[in-house]
């Protein structure tokens, strides 16, 4: 035994270390020697080289890692390769159009009017497309706010604008923030119309990428261009690991190179009685300072609210903004596009969209309907002994109203009580079969939405809120304070679950439908 050991250690100390510069070939992926340092252990053991080795894989250049070299399995320097033999002489005539065509297509920062990703692009561009196209071109550090209206192609926008910095070599490095109904739509857009391969980052490619590179892969330097979710990089794992591939202090050049967010006014800090940045704006507001350029797009960048707009401008550049400075007009030009389909015309001055009409279409009623609707239409706030009726809306009330859009319904009064309704029939609908559902209201002011009880120590007292930042109303409490609940919450249009006061939790509604359990 002893005499195989000894081979063995001596097979160790005859192992050639690699000198910088070399090329070498660690864990299946190929890197440059950056620095060697030799040492032993201990007297009489042979000599160890840690080295330091950077990645020149397209996916991964820049990373760098430290390995001991005698004891890292399948370490090997690769043999420099001399030029290939020349067997022949190509045709003039096609080396004059290769040079052409490496000509031609060399876009260069010197030359800042001539655009390339316009002709390498698979779409039909229109004239007003290129606006965000040129002024991000012309600005040093792309900090911009595309806010066109629905429907003018803002993923397009943005994708020119990336193709254009990757040809130009001011980006390599791409991350385009969403919410996760719209990763595959990017991933497929960017592929198609661009060429450009991006990756969705989520936990199954997290599982895929450890499979093939080992436990320590970092998702968020595996790739160029990566996609997420921005409700799964803001906590658990895709947090961590952010955190991880970030450096601890904002270095120059910058860590990643362009970011981009889909929907920004998502990450928004919201306003209400409180002004609490949620995990979304945390989020934002850790990773922007180590990308060089940030593109945020919206079609309703402002919610009515100064401090909310303003917080959303300094997220973009906080360089320029300040949260609760109103900018003024000229600065906010400056970075942020702004377009309405009724704002753009063609070389003749016609609308390039037509302008929308809206028609009333005449509904007959029922008797039950009309019974229905003048019960309805009894809002005074006054203590009632006639059921709480809820008609379910199929989106007539919309269509009546001219409400055709999710930013027509959102400006408009009505958007409460539709929000309302729909988060009452989604969560009896859910309920179990036993459940009892019902509504509280006294003369002395007090009111709770909500009251179901699916049994003994399950009597749940239910507000709806359409706000961000749900506060109950006093005759919440005072309902509370009656009935004795076992449970109270809040139902609101965000995603987080979290406590207010007094047992009170604020919860979105996809959650509070999965509390009320299957049906039995």
């Amino acid at each position: 035994m002893s005499m195989i050991a000894d081979e063995m250690v001596a097979g160790i100390a005859l192992a050639t270390a690699p000198e910088p510069g070399q090329l070498v070939e660690v864990r299946r992926r190929q890197w440059i020697v950056s620095e060697v340092e030799g040492g032993s252990v201990a007297p009489g053991l042979p000599k160890r080289h840690l080295v330091r080795l950077a990645s020149i894989d397209e996916d991964a250049l820049g990373e760098e890692i430290e390995v001991l070299w005698e004891l890292e399995p399948g370490a090997h320097v690769i043999e420099r390769a001399g030029l290939p033999r020349m067997t022949g002489l190509d045709d003039p005539s096609t080396l004059q159009a290769f040079l052409d065509a490496v000509v031609w297509g060399a876009a260069t920062n010197a030359d800042r009017g001539y655009l390339q990703a316009p002709f390498r692009s698979g779409v039909s561009i229109e004239d007003y497309q290129l606006d965000p196209l040129v002024r991000a071109i012309d600005m040093a550090r792309t900090n911009l706010l595309i806010a066109d209206d629905v429907g003018l192609g803002k993923t397009i926008e943005a994708g020119l604008v990336v193709q254009e910095m990757l040809l130009r070599h001011r980006a390599r490095t791409v991350l385009v923030l969403c919410p996760a109904s719209l990763q595959e739509k990017w991933r497929v857009e960017m592929q198609e119309k661009f060429g450009l391969e991006f990756r969705i980052v989520d936990t199954e490619y997290v599982k895929c990428l450890r499979r093939e590179r080992g436990l320590h892969a970092n998702p968020w330097t595996s790739f160029p261009r990566l996609i997420t979710s921005m409700d799964w990089a803001k906590q658990g794992e895709g947090l961590r690991l952010l955190r991880d591939a970030l450096p601890p202090h904002v270095s120059h050049p910058r860590k990643f190179d362009l970011l981009i967010i889909d929907e920004a006014h998502n990450v928004a800090p919201t306003v209400g009685r409180y002004a609490v940045e949620s995990l979304r704006t945390r989020l934002v507001r850790l990773a922007a300072p180590h990308f060089q350029h940030k593109l945020f797009l919206t079609a309703t960048p402002h919610d009515g609210y100064t401090e909310s707009f303003t917080a959303l401008l300094e997220l973009l550049d906080d360089q320029r903004f300040a949260r609760n400075v109103l900018p003024s007009d000229p600065q906010l030009a400056r970075v942020m596009v702004r377009r309405l389909k009724s704002d753009l015309v063609d070389a003749n001055g016609k609308r390039i969209y037509p302008e929308r009409r809206l028609e009333a279409l005449p509904v007959e009623y029922s008797e039950d309907e009309r019974d229905a609707r003048r019960q309805l239409s009894n809002t005074g706030k006054r203590m009632v002994k006639s059921p709480r009726v809820f008609v379910r809306d199929s989106g007539i009330v919309h269509t009546l109203l001219g409400l055709e859009t999710m930013e027509d319904l959102l400006g408009h009064p009505v958007a409460g009580s539709s929000w309302e309704g729909y988060v009452i029939e989604n969560l009896l609908a859910a309920a179990p079969d036993n459940a009892q559902a019902g509504f509280y209201r006294t003369s002395a002011g007090a009111e709770v939405d909500l009251i179901l009880s699916t049994g003994p120590g399950r009597l749940w007292a239910i507000e709806i809120k359409r706000s961000l930042s749900p506060q109950p109303s006093k005759g919440f409490w005072l309902a509370c304070d009656d009935i004795k609940p076992d449970a109270r919450f809040v139902v609101y249009p965000g995603t987080e679950r979290y406590p207010l006061k007094d047992g009170l939790e604020a919860i979105g509604l996809t959650e509070m439908m999965a509390l009320l359990g299957p049906r039995p």
